[in-house]
């Protein structure tokens, strides 16, 4: 159907956004951890994954990895990755401070929602309509720019209208 299709085509928007903004500036900074002893399977899963397809290859990640490792990002735990901690200091720059609001606009339950409605499509050809209309918040918001983009500090919404920051 055409909202499957367009819930496949936000995912791969949000994750082409989410690595040119927060990987390509830190590229060089991501390095696999070197002291990984403490870290958990799926950590370590996760910086094998980066280092290999998008440092090494220039493969954005997908979705579900971008909704699990900003998960890491937003709580801290004793051990982590070094690419999430790299990741964190950049997202603690102000121009990101919107990333950190929790409620209607909390990107990382709206990643998470986007990532449940495009494995639906992709997967089971059957998406959540709810999930999908919350997931099209990340894109558009009252024909402005999504939470996302703002989010980002790409745009910022003012009364003339969406102004590119």
């Amino acid at each position: 159907t055409m909202i499957d299709s367009e819930v496949v085509c936000w995912g791969r928007i949000v994750e082409k956004v989410l690595t040119d903004v927060l990987l390509k500036p830190i590229k060089e900074e991501l390095l696999p951890t070197e002291d990984s002893v403490n870290l958990t399977k799926r950590q370590k899963d996760f910086e094998q994954t980066l280092i290999k397809d998008f440092k090494n290859n220039d493969r954005f990640p997908n979705i579900g990895w971008w909704a699990r490792t900003l998960e890491f990002v937003r709580h801290q735990e004793r051990y982590e990755a070094d690419y999430v901690k790299t990741l964190r200091r950049h997202l603690q720059r102000g121009e990101f401070s919107l990333f950190w609001e929790k409620g209607e606009a909390d990107v990382l339950v709206l990643i998470k929602a986007l990532w449940n409605a495009r494995n639906n499509a992709a997967h089971a050809g059957k998406v959540d309509e709810f999930k999908a209309q919350k997931a099209r918040q990340l894109i558009s918001l009252n024909r402005n720019p999504g939470i996302l983009f703002q989010a980002l500090g790409l745009y910022s919404l003012t009364k003339q209208g969406p102004q590119k920051a």
